[in-house]
């Protein structure tokens, strides 16, 4: 269950049209809500961003045999899914 903290804020008109718009298109029930779920989207974006950067520097240390295993790894699971969606087209 959501916990809520009650906030007051000013916030540009620009802004405001944009929350407004964003609850009309998902459903929202408040202004709150939507906030909370364009709050979330920007969360989850930074989290990739962390996580592209932290994978970036997992490579950078890697010697030249994890990376080489590691394309092998990549090589053998492209092709797995692209043996199980030309199979799931054929049904």
């Amino acid at each position: 269950m959501a916990r809520w903290k009650r906030i007051s804020a000013m916030i540009s008109v620009q802004n405001h049209a944009f929350l407004v718009e964003r609850m009309k298109s998902i459903g929202a029930r408040s202004i709150g809500e939507a906030l909370d779920h364009a709050i979330g989207q920007v969360r989850r974006a930074h989290g990739w961003v962390r996580l592209e950067r932290e994978t970036a520097a997992s490579y950078a240390n890697m010697t030249p045999e994890e990376i080489a295993e590691e394309n092998e790894l990549a090589a053998a699971l492209t092709h797995t899914v692209r043996a199980d969606c030309e199979e799931a087209d054929k049904t």
